[in-house]
Order: C-alpha cells, then structure tokens, then sequence
C-alpha cells in the first residue's frame, strides 16, 4: 500500500538532523532515515560511548580544539553558557540517563560535591516522596534529618536507636568470638 504525505503524519530523521520526513517509503516499508542520513548513525554526528555519554565526533565547532574529543552534554552547556565551564564544574543528567541531552535534562553544577547532592536528593525523593530526607546508615530507611543525629558536612545521619543496636551486636560479637546475630553485618 502505498501512502500520501496527507495521509501520513511526519516524523523526524532519526541521525538528529532535525528534518522531517514520511515515516514510510513509496512501498509501505517502515523508515528511520532520510536517504543518505544512515551513515550519520543515529544520534548525529555522536558516538554512544560505553559508559553511556556521547562524545561528538565532530563538535560543534568542527575548527575547536576539543573537536571530536569533548562528550556531547559539555559541548551543550558550554554554547548554553556561551564560554567554557569553569573549573571542576560537573554536568548533572536530570533523568539519570547519560544519552539524554536534552536542555531541559542538563543542570550545571558548580563542584562534585553539589553533583552529589543532587544525585542524593533524587535518591530520597524517589524512596521517600521527600528529598530532603536522609537515609540512616544502618537501617538503611529514610526519614526526617529532625530525627536523626546527622553530620550536615556529608549530608548523612543516623538513627541513635539503630545505631546503639548495632554496637551491642557488634559487642556481643566479639565477646562470642564471632557467633553474635549478625543483623548489621
């Protein structure tokens, strides 16, 4: 069956080139690409990298040093920043998902430690439903930081309950040469 363009919806070149297409050929058969776009591959002049970035083949700015050596997600914020990021600053995924660089999806962060934060605060939200909570080191729940005794520098804290139990079972351990309920080991 062979189909019109008002018959069909358009959709987008999968290679990330932006232009639009019909997603089927003159025969019917389901499409990806514009003719000529496969050897993009499918992210657009990137390379999905192992670890799940994507480094720019060629750049932004095919003449920059940092050609086809810098990760996608930089090269992003820095023409969002219009310069280079400052030192130590770290590029946050929002949804987790390393290939999604998406504007919406980049928070630059000032140093690792606030990157860390962030990836915490997601953590508690996620198993809590509120993200300033911390989860306990020995029970491993989240709660209130109201409740806990916590050390601010670290951003971790600790039941007293929890943590008075797991010493007298790590007491009891050593008195019985090692046979102690071995709930926090």
């Amino acid at each position: 069956m062979i189909f019109t363009s008002k018959e069909q919806n358009l959709v987008l070149c999968a290679c990330g080139c932006g232009e639009e297409m019909l997603p089927n050929d003159r025969r019917g058969r389901p499409r990806r690409f514009i003719k000529g776009h496969e050897s993009r591959g499918s992210r657009g002049g990137t390379r999905l990298m192992s670890s799940g970035y994507e480094r720019s083949l060629k750049g932004d700015d095919p003449k920059s040093p940092r050609a086809g050596k810098a990760l996608r997600h930089t090269l992003l914020a820095e023409k969002a920043l219009g310069k280079p990021l400052p030192a130590g600053a770290e590029i946050h995924h929002v949804n987790n998902k390393r290939a999604d660089n998406s504007p919406g999806n980049l928070v630059i962060c000032q140093d690792r430690s606030y990157h860390r934060l962030l990836h915490q605060r997601t953590l508690a939200l996620n198993a809590s439903g509120q993200a300033n909570w911390l989860k306990c080191k020995y029970c491993g729940t989240y709660d209130d930081p109201k409740n806990m005794t916590v050390n601010t520098q670290k951003h971790r804290g600790y039941h007293r309950s929890c943590a008075a139990e797991y010493q007298q079972n790590r007491h009891a351990k050593n008195l019985n040469g090692g046979a102690a309920n071995d709930l926090y080991i």
